[in-house]
């Protein structure tokens, strides 16, 4: 199973098209927001560009929103309050794989 962190879905899906059937799964991280579209290329190697992260919904890397936003105000970084976690239900993003052999024969979301 490889992890691929990278922002470009395309990086990811090239990746694992030319790796199908050495890996079990290419399963994309870095965007932190999941994407639904699992794929199972013809030699077996399950690619999903995002799984998403486990944390705090609604948030940013767990962090608030207001803690980033003040860039876009155009306020300074020592104005930021100290970071703390969201105070947001949380969430467990993940994608579960059947695996025979080094071959994925089924892959599904937790969501």
């Amino acid at each position: 199973m490889i992890d691929f962190h990278s922002d470009a879905v395309w990086e990811k899906m090239i990746f694992a098209t030319a790796i199908d059937g050495e890996a079990a799964a290419v399963l994309g991280t870095h965007t932190h927001e999941p994407t639904h579209l699992l794929h199972l290329f013809l030699k077996a190697t399950a690619f999903l560009a995002d799984v998403g992260m486990t944390g705090p919904m609604g948030a940013l890397d767990g962090f608030p929103l207001t803690h980033v936003a003040v860039t876009y105000r155009g306020d300074e970084w020592a104005q930021v309050p100290t970071f703390t976690l969201a105070d947001r239900p949380m969430t467990l993003r993940a994608v579960l794989l059947r695996v025979e052999g080094g071959r994925t024969r089924a892959l599904s979301r937790n969501d």
